[in-house]
């Protein structure tokens, strides 16, 4: 088969129902030990991973083995033949044999609480009428029948629907003789939305009525499992829930049921005859690793494979909500913009990670800006995390691959967008910058600085950090003509900014070194000492060993808004 030719599988792309996946004969990663280790887990399980690596269809995989239906069907023939039908364990025990509660929060994405508590309270009603035959006809109390009608109905109001989960496990229980098995998915998607519009209260008060009525001291269910991207904190949503065992993504738990293992890709690539793309795949969707195993992003590999014409795309980053990232960021200071400047050309960083990513109705805490980004797919731990002392845990980070390298660089183009807006005058400036203008670039520099910055901004500690950032950020918009690099190895030191030409017969190379004009110095002083660093540290090493004869030094000084330059 050519390698650009459409594959002959059946590909899954956007099906994430594991009954339609297998009806349909669509191409299935066997993932159903995921029904095996759920058996033997704790009684409550919360497993985050990044969106789109398979939760729900494993969470109606579970729904599928396990299910007894009202009229005392089933569908676990479908799982004939599949790892957990020849797997030992006590999952065959409850096979086919109990009631499933099934909860998906994944599209609750409203703008406002009300159409919030609407959609849930459709959500609501959509379950109870599916589960109802179990008690039509049955007896039970006048009042938890009255209950039940008005959640079938939707006419209950918000306190009846936080004790949905209450009063269908024990109602389930009651007429079916088994505990139901109780499945939560994509649990935090309201909470991200709430962050957003600005209602993270209501929603989190609401939640953690309804998850605690069906979670805390229940004795009607066999087990819960939820999934989400993260997880919030105990006290905001969990509080009183001894029993919840989470499992992130850097945890040994069911690290291989999401997302596509190597193996996995190899053998998809070869049965859709495009086993000479492996190498690109891999740059483009490999590289988290959880657990022990390195792992591929699923909805890109899936993706890719269906439509292989158009070759690597970046499918993953385009298909969220990235607003709450972007907020976060944008919302960083210079420090943060500095690290994500490193993390773009290729440089792991060393931070504090934690399991328990806390929101809170300003968003993401400065001090978990790390392990959102970790938790949320847009970086990779490269090994697993090293514990220190009080219970800390640190890790080397970096980008996992070349698609979430480009969400970045939006991320990046975005921030400084809205520092500087989409001006001719930012083009004409970097211009000036890379063919040496002293002149217009000092004096189109000098003017935006003065019209986009803020004293707040240039006038902290990390200021000369911040100003690194910032001219670094209005440099993603050289990425046709030239490599950015930040904060490098070079001769004897490490240079701020290096502009590497892809044309070095069109453009010449450019160091750039930024200094923070002193107490007692001049600004002369400030420009000589960084020209003396460039040369006494022999930052050019770098661009002459690739080629350049050409070569600009420019030495950027600044003391609050004021900006001083000289090109050597």
């Amino acid at each position: 088969m050519h390698p650009m030719q459409a594959p002959k599988l059946k590909m899954p792309k956007g099906i994430s129902d594991f009954r339609k996946l297998r009806e349909g004969g669509y191409y299935y990663a066997d993932k159903s030990n995921f029904v095996a280790e759920i058996a033997e887990a704790a009684e409550i399980v919360l497993i985050p991973r990044p969106r789109r690596f398979g939760k729900t269809l494993n969470m109606t995989t579970l729904q599928t083995w396990y299910e007894r239906l009202p009229s005392g069907g089933t569908h676990t023939e479908l799982l004939n033949g599949l790892k957990a039908d020849f797997t030992p364990g006590s999952h065959h025990e409850k096979r086919g044999k109990i009631p499933v509660i099934f909860f998906s929060f994944k599209d609750v994405k409203e703008p406002t609480w009300a159409d919030t508590l609407m959609q849930i309270a459709v959500q609501v009603t959509v379950e109870v009428r599916r589960l109802a035959p179990w008690w039509e006809g049955v007896s039970l109390d006048s009042e938890l029948r009255a209950q039940l009608d008005a959640l079938k109905g939707g006419k209950a109001d918000r306190v009846l629907l936080s004790q949905t989960l209450r009063l269908l496990s024990e109602t389930l229980e009651k007429v079916s003789g088994q505990r139901p098995l109780l499945l939560i998915d994509e649990y935090d998607t309201p909470v991200q939305s709430a962050l957003v519009g600005g209602f993270f209260d209501d929603v989190v008060a609401f939640m953690r009525n309804f998850l605690s009525a069906g979670l805390k001291d229940n004795s009607h269910i066999w087990k819960g499992v939820l999934t989400g991207i993260l997880r919030i904190s105990k006290e905001s949503m969990f509080s009183g829930l001894n029993n919840l065992d989470v499992c992130p993504l850097t945890s040994h738990k069911f690290a291989s049921c999401f997302g596509l293992l190597e193996g996995e890709v190899e053998d998809l690539l070869v049965q859709a005859g495009l086993a000479q793309q492996s190498a690109e795949v891999k740059n483009w969707y490999n590289g988290y690793l959880f657990g022990q195993n390195t792992i591929y992003n699923p909805w890109s590999v899936i993706s890719f494979v269906s439509d292989p014409v158009e070759g690597c795309q970046p499918h993953w980053v385009n298909t969220g909500d990235t607003r709450l990232l972007e907020n976060t960021i944008a919302d960083g200071d210079g420090i943060l913009h500095k690290e994500l400047e490193d993390l773009l050309v290729g440089t792991a960083i060393k931070k504090t990670v934690d399991d328990h990513v806390t929101y809170s109705r300003d968003g993401i805490r400065p001090n978990d800006v790390w392990s959102f980004l970790l938790y949320t797919g847009y970086l990779k731990a490269n090994g697993p995390l090293q514990d220190v002392e009080d219970g800390v845990r640190v890790a080397s980070l970096s980008i996992p691959n070349k698609e979430v390298t480009v969400a970045y660089r939006k991320l990046v183009r975005g921030w400084t967008e809205a520092k500087l807006g989409r001006s001719e005058e930012v083009t004409t400036m970097l211009q000036a910058l890379v063919i040496g203008n002293e002149q217009e670039f000092g004096e189109s520099f000098r003017s935006l600085v003065n019209n986009t910055l803020s004293h707040y901004d240039v006038g902290r500690k990390q200021a000369e950090s911040f100003y690194h950032a910032f001219v670094t950020g209005m440099l993603v918009g050289l990425g046709a003509t030239h490599f950015v690099r930040s904060n490098r190895e070079s001769g004897a030191g490490r240079y701020d900014v290096m502009l590497i030409p892809k044309d070095f017969v069109k453009y010449p190379g450019v160091v750039i070194e930024f200094k923070i004009i002193g107490k007692n110095e001049t600004p002369d002083d400030a420009l000589s000492a960084a020209h003396a660093q460039i040369d006494e540290k022999k930052y050019v090493t770098e661009l002459e060993a690739q080629g350049a004869t050409r070569i600009l030094k420019w030495a950027i000084a600044f003391k609050g808004k004021e900006v001083f330059l000289s090109l050597r």
